[in-house]
């Protein structure tokens, strides 16, 4: 498991009306939820929710009070502190000075430090074009001087991003679990199912494949063998060199969207 670490500076520009707030907070959310397929479980923060401002006069801890299952959601996933007491990363934090570039002006940072100190990404709200994006230019003054590159999930998009699958590939491992179920293959008795029976067979030797759930609609026109990935550990395979496009859906055991993800890698190198 993994901590988010919130960007303080992406609370700004502020909202204008509470109605954008509540949206501001919706997306924030979903990219929460988001983030969760990939193990990401708490998010630290500098400050109090009552000092978090959303817009004039109107704080995160305001928001949270009126709008109840949500405030028991942000409330119960923040972490604190946001560095830890007497840890390298709280030594290493006093060294060194961080600012975020932004259009040539230096920011001063706390939250994407700890994330860069952390290893991780931050978390923060798509407040303006420039928060929207995912990747940002992190200026470090003092022991370790030097420009680096901090992420900050602004949208849920952000996971299916090239730079956060390289990240998620650099700095994080997957330890996939194997099968042990009995396996089973149920598919359609149609046209062309003599020919999935005998894949599903080959596909049933994986370590990691614990069923095939049932047979596909026809694909003719699908040129991908791997079609879809689902968080739940389904997969849904096509044989693109059959005239018909058959296909079937496999249970995987894929835990997240990551590691069924790597499963489905697997699986295309070894029977594609």
């Amino acid at each position: 498991m993994t901590d988010l670490v919130f960007n303080e500076l992406s609370v700004s520009p502020l909202c204008e009306t509470k109605t954008d707030c509540f949206h501001r907070l919706k997306e924030f959310i979903e990219t929460y939820k988001a983030a969760e397929e990939f193990d990401f479980n708490r998010i630290r923060f500098d400050e109090a929710f009552d000092q978090i401002v959303l817009s004039a006069g109107y704080t995160l801890n305001d928001f949270c009070n009126e709008n109840r299952t949500w405030g028991i959601l942000l409330r119960g996933l923040a972490r604190y502190p946001f560095i830890d007491d007497d840890s390298d990363e709280e030594e290493r934090f006093i060294e060194n000075t961080f600012f975020i570039k932004e259009n040539g002006e230096k920011l001063k940072t706390y939250g994407l430090a700890a994330a860069y100190l952390y290893s991780t990404i931050g978390i923060g709200f798509a407040a303006d074009r420039y928060w929207a994006k995912l990747t940002h230019t992190l200026v470090i003054e003092g022991k370790e001087k030097r420009l680096t590159t901090v992420l900050c999930a602004s949208k849920p998009v952000h996971f299916e991003a090239e730079e956060f699958q390289q990240w998620l590939a650099e700095n994080t491992e997957i330890e996939l679990t194997e099968s042990a179920e009995s396996k089973k293959i149920s598919l359609r008795k149609d046209h062309g199912s003599d020919t999935l029976l005998k894949f599903a067979k080959k596909l049933l030797k994986s370590p990691y494949v614990i069923s095939v759930i049932n047979s596909l609609p026809f694909n003719p026109g699908e040129r991908n063998f791997i079609k879809k990935i689902y968080p739940t550990g389904n997969i849904e395979i096509v044989l693109t060199d059959t005239d018909m496009g058959l296909g079937m859906v496999i249970r995987t055991t894929g835990r997240n969207l990551r590691e069924t993800r790597r499963i489905a890698k697997i699986i295309s190198s070894q029977y594609e």
